[in-house]
């Protein structure tokens, strides 16, 4: 059932993610449209960032309190099997690539904005 429903939400993201740009350009006029864009994608980057976050939290914290907790992402395992040794390394690898994404967004952005869209 478990498996079932992190399917079910891996589809609903997906479709959302394909679907929320869409939407934004059928329904928004042209000069707001890309400022809202930009933002669906920033509050991708920083969801993914937070849920790394957490993850790492309750790591930290099952490690504390002796209840085992296994990671939920698959990030932190990838990690795990190309490189940092351990759980607390993998998941903090998981945390560094999601804030090096939202800063990389937010960098593009800005560069964006500042050249203009039609020259890059």
């Amino acid at each position: 059932m478990l498996i079932f429903g992190r399917v079910l939400l891996g589809v609903g993201v997906g479709f959302a993610n394909q679907a929320v740009p869409f939407i934004i350009q059928k329904w928004h006029h042209p000069s707001t449209e890309e400022g809202i864009n930009n933002s669906f994608q920033l509050s991708v980057g920083i969801g993914v960032l937070i849920a790394n976050l957490i993850n790492y939290g309750t790591e930290k914290v099952s490690k504390f309190t002796g209840i085992q907790c296994h990671s939920a992402f698959y990030a932190p395992i990838l990690f795990r099997t190309i490189g940092p040794t351990g759980e607390s390394a993998a998941l903090l690898s998981a945390v560094v690539t999601g804030a090096v994404g939202i800063a990389t967004t937010a960098m593009s952005m800005l560069i964006v904005d500042k050249v203009g869209r039609e020259s890059c």
